[in-house]
């Protein structure tokens, strides 16, 4: 079959078989999530004894610790998974050999494959073995690319100089900005809003939105120990011109982006199958983030962050995570206050070491390379009217490399700034208090 398809044609494609054999993969890695797997449970106390050394001008390793229980529920699904491979080729054989169906059968198996890493991560957390765990997180992430690493190295001398960022402002946007600043939201508040953002996309009830004891950011996940949800964290307050920007990122994007993905490619879209790798997921996100920031007249970035990127590289010469932070610090530092600038080194080094020990050389885990290489692709990919495959962010690029030998992406027109857009009415609706 050489003539490309429309996504929504894929689905024909789908036997009862390969469903089947789908939904009992996805019953086992519903509740793996790597990032609830890598968080230390004491990472609180570290970051405190971190930040009153690193005052005194030293740095040290941290000592991280992990839920063991969490750790070895996903260690002992090995079992599990090799039981289910029994009948992966049975359910395989049933789909068509065309091409359509070859690539469901590639992208089958390389879910199954990366539950497979996922387990050897969790073994490998449970059991202290650092360089392992690195190689399975880089097996399921990727690691950065040189070019990455030398443009986030120029980035981030062009932050250091006072560049780097755009903006378009006038008097009656500074005069927006500044009503939405004073308006403060709650951890109930931003639920509230978060549930109404969903209601008025059409997929309110499709996961539930909680406020969480435990959790250190908002977070859409399409898995956890609970399935699909989004949490909030009890203590976090915004103020109206952030909380804009976080419905576009985590509502109008990721869950919107997993809804889509779901419906154009059921049970490997999204969901308990939801790939690991989220290039596309944050691309599409941060872009919107910068179109949200533009509209508004505020400072937008050019680029992500690049010091998440940075500090990969450097973990990757097998630095520790205290020569990470030393060598980062020295970059963060021009870019702002001396606390803050601590701060961000340390937040930094704690997401490119979570999974390890914390005190051991031969460890990196790049998830968040994410944010700053998805700007980039994300931006080529709106260059090129393929906002088609950001609004199916969920899958993965490979999925989507994958999908391009069958599938004909619709090219469609600016969907950021009908994003952007969509958002105005939600300002004029806080500041007429009616939220």
């Amino acid at each position: 079959m050489s003539t490309l398809i429309p996504l929504s044609e894929i689905v024909k494609y789908y036997t009862p078989e390969l469903r089947n054999f789908l939904i009992s993969l996805g019953n086992i890695a519903q509740t793996m999530n790597i990032v609830e797997m890598v968080t230390p449970v004491n990472a609180s106390q570290e970051k405190e004894k971190w930040l009153e050394a690193a005052e005194r001008g030293e740095w040290k390793n941290p000592h991280f610790q992990y839920n063991k229980d969490l750790l070895a529920t996903v260690a002992n699904s090995k079992q599990q998974l090799e039981d289910l491979f029994e009948i992966m080729g049975p359910a395989l054989s049933t789909v068509s050999n065309e091409a359509p169906g070859k690539v469901l059968c590639e992208l089958t198996k390389s879910r199954y494959k990366e539950i497979e890493s996922t387990i050897l991560l969790a073994q490998h957390i449970l059991s202290g073995q650092d360089s392992h765990a690195g190689e399975d997180a880089k097996a399921i992430y990727g690691y950065p690319t040189a070019q990455t690493v030398s443009v986030a190295l120029t980035y981030a001398d062009c932050l250091g100089q006072g560049g780097g960022k755009l903006q378009q402002d006038d008097a009656n946007l500074r005069t927006i900005r500044n009503r939405l600043k004073e308006l403060e939201f709650d951890a109930n508040r931003i639920r509230e809003n978060f549930i109404l953002a969903a209601e008025q996309c059409g997929f309110s009830e499709t996961r539930p939105v909680e406020i969480s004891e435990y959790t250190t950011a908002i977070d859409v996940r399409d898995k956890s120990s609970r399935g699909p949800i989004v949490t909030i964290p009890a203590s976090r307050k915004v103020n109206g011109l952030k909380l804009v920007e976080l419905i576009g990122h985590e509502i109008l994007c990721h869950w919107g982006d997993s809804e889509r993905a779901a419906l154009a490619l059921p049970l490997l879209g999204s969901g308990a199958l939801k790939p690991a790798d989220e290039v596309l997921y944050e691309g599409h996100a941060t872009l919107t983030d910068y179109n949200t920031k533009f509209n508004l007249g505020d400072e937008a970035p050019l680029r992500q962050s690049p010091f998440y990127i940075l500090a990969m590289a450097e973990a990757n010469n097998r630095a520790t995570f205290a020569e990470t932070a030393a060598s980062l610090y020295k970059l963060i530092r021009p870019t702002r206050s001396d606390k803050s600038a601590m701060a961000l080194t340390w937040t930094t080094c704690l997401r490119v070491f979570r999974g390890s020990s914390g005190n051991e050389k031969g460890y990196v885990f790049t998830k968040d390379r994410a944010y700053f290489e998805g700007r980039v692709i994300a931006e080529r990919l709106h260059e090129e009217k393929l906002d088609s495959i950001l609004e199916i962010s969920t899958l993965s690029e490979k999925d989507i490399q994958v999908l391009r030998t069958v599938v004909a992406f619709e090219q469609k027109e600016n969907n950021q700034i009908k994003t952007v857009l969509s958002m105005w009415n939600l300002i004029y609706q806080l500041l007429d208090g009616k939220l």
